[in-house]
This record gives structure tokens, C-alpha cells and sequence, in this order.
């Protein structure tokens, strides 16, 4: 088992250096599923993908209540105030430094 940590971390080294990420299938629970593997603080992390196939019309999901200037600067004022606090992110951040 030892001879392999070598290989894995030259994996998620390349990986983490180029930007890129592996793609592929893997199997879970008897299912073939679309997968993309990444690094993450060393590691690399498995996400599973649905098929096109699997991805139904949302339909209007917008929602029918109203808001108004005030809620909307409330809510951003918010925002911009819990962005130190962990746990809460600030929408200026991109998906790779919030997962």
C-alpha cells in the first residue's frame, strides 16, 4: 500500500497546479454514474454527475412574492455584514473557494 501515496499525491498535485480535473464513471449501489474527481486541501474529492437523461425541466421556480428596494438593501447590508462570520459566504466568492 506504501508504493502508492506517491502516485496519488503526484495526482493531486498536477491536478491542483493545471486547474484541471479528472472525469469519468463509477459504480454505487449497482448504478453507472458520471464522476469528476479534484483535489482538495491535498486530497482528492469525488463528485458524482447526473446523465442528461436524469435532468428534469425546472418549470418557473421564480418566486411570486414581491420585494421592495428597502428589503433588498436590508438583505445585502446583512450579507456584507456576516460575510466573516464561518459558516456564511459572500456571493462575490467563487464555488471553488466556498466547497
Amino acid at each position: 500500500m506504501v508504493c502508492a501515496y506517491r502516485p496519488y499525491a503526484l495526482l493531486v498535485e498536477a491536478l491542483a497546479r493545471s486547474g484541471r480535473f479528472a472525469g469519468g464513471k463509477v459504480a454505487l449501489r449497482s448504478r453507472e454514474r458520471l464522476a469528476v474527481l479534484r483535489p482538495r486541501n491535498g486530497i482528492l474529492v469525488l463528485h458524482t454527475l447526473h446523465w442528461p437523461e436524469e435532468i428534469r425541466d425546472p418549470g418557473d421556480l421564480s418566486s411570486p412574492a414581491p420585494t421592495t428596494a428597502r428589503e433588498l438593501e436590508i438583505a445585502e447590508l446583512l450579507m456584507t455584514e456576516m460575510a466573516g462570520v464561518e459558516g456564511f459566504f459572500a456571493l462575490s466568492m467563487s464555488h471553488e473557494t466556498c466547497v
